[in-house]
């Protein structure tokens, strides 16, 4: 768990309005897991914070078993290609270095240590997901937890539930990707559940 010497000044307003500095380090390689059901502003917005302190981030599909489910309506090829699409449109190709997937696993703490075998080294965790957290930090990893945005809607189960109860989701993943949710019937399949 190697961290490069660089450090990035970050100032930042507290609660209370009062200002005060930090040094956030920069690390080599982050790690960024998410379900992506559906990718959305709110990862987007964690994956550019994520790459102001990592020279380079790994993104894991996690959940890849998972499909045709309401907490889980794509597939994991179907999320891949979601991200691909994202990664090529945002221009981080270069920085995103590997994008894989991972299934689920009963034991929480055989899954981290799967997670760990399959990848390449990494100094940082990147994200807001509690278990994550708590077994990569069991595991000895920094963590750096990105500012999360417009939190009220940019979540999956928030978006899901809009397709549910017929309300208005689509301004909440980027309009490129919603050619292929279309081509992957995610709305209707949802629907269908």
């Amino acid at each position: 768990m190697r961290k490069t010497e660089n450090r990035r000044f970050n100032g930042r307003f507290s609660s209370e309005n009062m200002c005060y500095t930090t040094y956030m380090e920069m690390y080599t390689t982050g790690l960024f897991i998410g379900r992506f059901q559906p990718f959305h502003f709110g990862h987007l917005s964690a994956i550019k914070q994520g790459l102001e302190v990592v020279e380079k981030l790994v993104v894991v599909i996690g959940s890849a078993d998972r499909n045709f489910s309401h907490d889980n309506p794509l597939t994991a090829p179907e999320r891949l290609a979601v991200f691909k699409k994202t990664i090529s449109h945002e221009g981080l190709g270069k920085r995103i270095t590997l994008l894989t997937t991972l299934n689920d696993h009963p034991d929480n703490l055989y899954w981290v240590e799967m997670l760990i075998k399959k990848l390449p080294p990494f100094d940082v965790v990147v994200g807001n997901n509690n278990l994550v957290t708590v077994l990569t930090e069991y595991k000895g990893y920094a963590q750096f937890h990105p500012k999360l945005t417009k939190r009220e809607k940019l979540q999956g189960v928030v978006i899901r539930n809009s397709i549910l109860k017929k309300k208005p989701w689509k301004e909440n993943v980027p309009a490129y990707i919603l050619p292929l949710l279309e081509k992957f019937r995610f709305e209707e399949r949802l629907l269908a559940l």
